[in-house]
């Protein structure tokens, strides 16, 4: 529902790629995995309108990933979080960023610790948790069905080693494509890759689909769009995320499908 990264923007240069911030959601049936609380996440509203369960899976706690958690109506049922919370003062921090006086009601969640690194039991599948490189601590999520696996790195920063076990043979890899070749030398330390370290680490550890995402809030379509050519020449095939895209994970569908206002 979600791919910008750092901050949302809008504006008549943002329409295609969107300016809502990082969201995900993988739904089947009753059941809803939220993958990160963006900005993208007030528009799954009627997404999740039939769910009977939703398990929420943080990577971290920077704003552009909870702000979506201001909207706290878009849930039909109590959500139940999962992250790896340690020295972030485990869920207390969380209650406290919707709570007053940054917001005029406090909301309590149900939050379960996730070891780290470490694994989470979900109905129809499990979470693998593994810490990322990125300030203030954050984790790469690989989720797991019987449709197929979806990896996410959200935030990562490619001067550490990528766990490639959480990518291996997935379905998907979501990859932060933050920065450009150039910009990623100028921003050491700020935790976020390339486009080209994507492609890396899809070919490495035999991705099916390579969606990068995060994108720069500075980028606008035009850029963007010529991004994805020139990445395309290198890798038939890599996609950059879209707002409102459809990914259909069942292993007899290749072919990726886009939809606006479906689920993401």
């Amino acid at each position: 529902m979600g791919c910008r990264g750092s901050w949302p923007v809008s504006g008549a240069e943002y329409q295609e790629f969107g300016g809502a911030t990082s969201c995900y959601i993988l739904k089947r049936g009753g059941h809803a995995v939220i993958l990160d609380c963006g900005s993208g996440l007030y528009r799954a509203k009627e997404l999740l309108r039939d769910c009977d369960q939703i398990d929420v899976l943080l990577t971290h706690l920077h704003y552009d990933h909870l702000i979506g958690l201001l909207n706290w109506s878009v849930f039909p049922v109590q959500p139940r979080f999962y992250a790896q919370f340690g020295s972030w003062f485990g869920g207390e921090t969380l209650t406290r960023f919707i709570s007053p006086p940054f917001w005029p009601y406090t909301q309590q969640a149900e939050l379960h610790e996730a070891a780290s690194p470490g694994q989470v039991e979900l109905e129809g599948g499990r979470v693998l948790f593994h810490p990322s490189n990125h300030p203030d601590g954050a984790s790469i999520l690989r989720v797991e069905t019987e449709d197929g696996a979806v990896c996410a790195a959200f935030d990562y920063e490619h001067s550490a080693p990528f766990p490639g076990h959480m990518a291996r043979d997935c379905s998907i890899l979501l990859y932060d494509g933050m920065y450009t070749r150039e910009e990623y030398w100028q921003h050491p330390g700020w935790g976020h890759s390339t486009w080209q370290k994507g492609c890396a680490v899809a070919q490495e550890n035999r991705a099916a689909r390579l969606i990068i995402t995060h994108h720069s809030p500075e980028r606008t379509d035009e850029a963007l769009r010529a991004l994805e050519r020139e990445a395309a020449a290198a890798m038939p095939g890599i996609r950059f995320a879209r707002e409102g895209d459809v990914l259909d994970l069942t292993p007899e569908e290749e072919k990726f499908q886009k939809k606006r206002g479906g689920k993401t």
